[in-house]
C-alpha cells in the first residue's frame, strides 16, 4: 500500500484552544452549545466526552479526506469502536 495515500484528520473539539494550536490542523475548536448542536442534528460518526469537553469526528471531515483522493485514517479510542454512529469506509490501524 502507498503510505502517501493515507490521511488523518482533525478532530473536534468544545475545548479551548492552546496558545500553540492551529484551527483547523489540530483541532477544529466549536463553542460547546454549537458541538451539542451537531451532536443533534447527527453531524458526528463518534464523539464522546474527555475530561469535560466534547471530542469527535465529523461525517465532513472524512469527506474532504476522501475527496482529497487520499484514504482517511480514523484514530478512535477502542471503547468508541463499538459506537460509531454511521457506516463510512474506514481503515482501523491499531
Amino acid at each position: 500500500m502507498n503510505v502517501q495515500l493515507l490521511c488523518c484528520y482533525s478532530t473536534d473539539t468544545s475545548r479551548v484552544r492552546r496558545e500553540d494550536e492551529e484551527d483547523g490542523k489540530d483541532y477544529y475548536f466549536t463553542a460547546r452549545h454549537l458541538f451539542e448542536a451537531d451532536i443533534r442534528a447527527n453531524k458526528f460518526v463518534e464523539h464522546g466526552i474527555y475530561e469535560k469537553d466534547y471530542y469527535g469526528t465529523t461525517l465532513e471531515s472524512i469527506r474532504n479526506v476522501v475527496h482529497s483522493g487520499k484514504i482517511c485514517v480514523l484514530n478512535l479510542h477502542p471503547q468508541v469502536c463499538s459506537s460509531l454512529f454511521m457506516c463510512v469506509y474506514i481503515i482501523l490501524l491499531f
